[in-house]
């Protein structure tokens, strides 16, 4: 059906693709609208851990040991199909050696050696590309160690499971603003398997959340049975999450009852604007049933191995320079432009345009402009600033000679310390500058990665800041040029931001969520109020305390230490330095365990 590199993918429905060539261009549009979703399986961490069939051998091997215990009589393994035997297997588990023995099993079923698995291939791959939602029906840690490692100092990815709580965070992240990576396990999560599992098990386990994912594995028939048919709020988010999103299965043979649950979609509310694909081995499902009855294109290959050539044709398709501009009106023509390009060279700007570097500055002051910039462009700034330095409270400073600004969000103390962020402070102070020196324009380059506030927030803040500056100053005609890493980009494609309310409304939209306790269904609500409203009347509104059992985080995250905040001693927080931004997610949480990490001082 396919060649290695020239996987034919055919049938009878229209939505079919003729060659991976034809069919790599279409997913890098789908991924850039925000729209693709990766669904993966057991395939994405083999061969580092057993396909299903060997990983149930290995649980039915200590399900006869349990019976062996007991004195029962032998049963043969491999007897039934796949899920009857998981469901015997499990219960012989249970109910002979208590729950914690048997997700013990399941643990030694996946990793039988006990040693720490190395992350495959086509792991690291799909792990290459940012992905607002990844859904995953595997129980290890390999794929979200993966996107752990890659964040590096930045945000880190969100573990989700199928509680009321990460089912109505799932339904938020489609349309919000997306700052970091979802990983949505809808079979349960077992960490342990990546080699540097240390790092975030310890959080987890703190927050109670290693027990939830337990509580959550679907292993056998019942499992499956009341994963699709009791879980209310699980159906209605994947059928929101299926009927919106496009999935490409990776790794994945496509359950009996994910197939069930599907057809139960797709005759509930029809096929969704675009179809899903899946890259298969090669003879592991029936294409053409696929594309008939649920609108799903197959890419079949001949070796597990050529599933990471793929992805990493995807993610040059997806990296491919592209020619990308918003513009957007406050009060007269071009006043504002995005564009996803480099910024223009500090030597090609003349007369009565400026360049703005977002940096960082030492003890002393001196910027420091970031690693993203090419080796050129840092030495052009730094010979642009030399000898001059950041002066304290100050968030913009003007190069000696010339048309450069470096801006800062953390203005420097008068002690040499670095005060807390302030994009919108650092944003007015440089409209003002550039004002008052004289140009009519400034092209200002945001960091892609490596600055003092996450990208996407640090973007929405300077354009919500630059429609107040210019609602201000109904009679200036400066126009602004901003140039934005692909994360931002990725928003704007995808049409998370609302660039216009962001440029003319005083209000913010946000959404806040309450949960009381993790099993419970969370109270949401829509919110619009002004950027100084005080957290306290918010918390009135939503009747939840300020109080050391409580914590708060906001989505996106105005830091890039997303751990949330006791929502004791928030007594003086407005919404602006909450970091509430529009289309944010505030969650209100009892906490179940441990302390938090932050208060009051450390939320700005």
């Amino acid at each position: 059906m396919g060649t290695s590199k020239e996987a034919v993918v055919t049938g009878t429905s229209p939505h079919i693709i003729g060659n991976i060539k034809e069919l790599v261009p279409l997913l890098a549009s789908i991924y850039q609208r925000g729209r693709l979703v990766p669904f993966v399986g057991a395939g994405m961490s083999y061969p580092s851990l057993p396909l299903w069939d060997k990983f149930l051998f290995n649980l039915e091997q200590d399900a006869e040991a349990a019976r062996k215990e007991h004195g029962w009589p032998s049963e043969t393994a491999g007897n039934g199909p796949p899920e009857v035997r998981a469901q015997r297997a499990e219960t012989i588990l249970r109910n002979l050696r208590g729950e914690p023995c048997f997700i013990g099993a399941v643990r030694r079923a996946l990793l039988p050696g006990g040693q720490r698995a190395a992350v495959p291939e086509q792991t690291e791959a799909l792990a290459a590309l940012r992905w607002p939602l990844i859904v995953s029906t595997n129980y290890d840690d390999l794929l979200y160690g993966c996107l752990h490692e890659k964040a590096s100092s930045g945000l880190k990815p969100i573990l989700m499971g199928r509680s009321a709580a990460d089912c109505k965070m799932v339904v938020s992240s489609l349309n919000s603003p997306f700052d970091r990576e979802c990983v949505w396990h809808i079979q349960g999560f077992l960490g342990e398997q990546h080699g540097k599992s240390d790092n975030w098990l310890q959080e987890l386990r703190a927050r109670g959340r290693d027990t939830q994912f337990e509580q959550e594995l679907v292993l056998g028939h019942g499992d499956y049975r009341r994963a699709t048919t009791t879980a209310v709020h699980f159906r209605r988010c994947f059928c929101e999450v299926f009927r919106s999103r496009s999935f490409l299965f990776l790794g994945s043979s496509i359950e009996q009852y994910f197939l069930n649950l599907f057809g139960e979609i797709l005759d509930l509310v029809g096929p969704s604007p675009v179809p899903h694909f899946a890259f298969v081995l090669k003879g592991t499902v029936d294409h053409r049933f696929l594309s008939d009855q649920m609108n799903t294109a197959v890419c079949e290959y001949e070796d597990d191995r050529e599933l990471s050539h793929y992805l990493g044709l995807l993610k040059k398709e997806v990296d491919r320079p592209r020619t990308v501009h918003w513009c957007n009106v406050v009060s007269n023509p071009d006043d504002l432009q995005i564009s996803a390009l480099c910024a223009p060279p500090l030597a090609s700007l003349a007369g009565k345009h400026a360049l703005a570097v977002v940096s960082r500055h030492d003890a002393g002051g001196s910027p420091r402009f970031s690693d993203a910039l090419n080796r050129d462009e840092v030495a052009a700034l730094d010979a642009a600033f030399w000898g001059s330095a950041f002066e304290p409270d100050k968030h913009v400073l003007r190069a000696p000679c010339g048309n450069a600004y470096a801006v800062s969000a953390a203005a420097l103390g008068l002690g040499g310390d670095t005060r807390q962020t302030d994009v919108r402070a650092a944003a007015r102070a440089l409209l003002d500058h550039v004002c008052e020196d004289g140009f009519e324009a400034f092209h200002m380059l945001l960091p892609a990665h490596g600055g003092n506030v996450p990208p996407v927030y640090g973007f929405m803040e300077a354009v919500r800041m630059f429609g107040c500056w210019k609602r201000s100053h109904p009679e200036s005609k400066l126009q602004a040029y901003l140039y934005v890493g692909p994360e931002v980009a990725l928003n704007l494609t995808s049409l998370r931001i609302d660039l216009q309310e962001l440029l003319t409304s005083d209000l913010v939209r946000f959404w806040t969520e309450v949960v009381t306790d993790a099993k419970a269904e969370p109270f949401r609500r829509v919110f619009y109020h002004r950027p100084e409203k005080p957290l306290t009347d918010l918390l009135r509104e939503v009747g939840a305390p300020a109080s050391e059992a409580w914590e708060l985080s906001v989505s996106p995250s105005p830091r890039t230490d997303d751990a949330p905040v006791c929502t004791a001693g928030l007594e003086e927080m407005t919404l602006e330095k909450l970091g509430v931004v529009f289309g944010s997610v505030v969650s209100i949480r009892r906490k179940l365990a441990g302390v938090c990490a932050y208060t009051a001082g450390a939320a700005g």
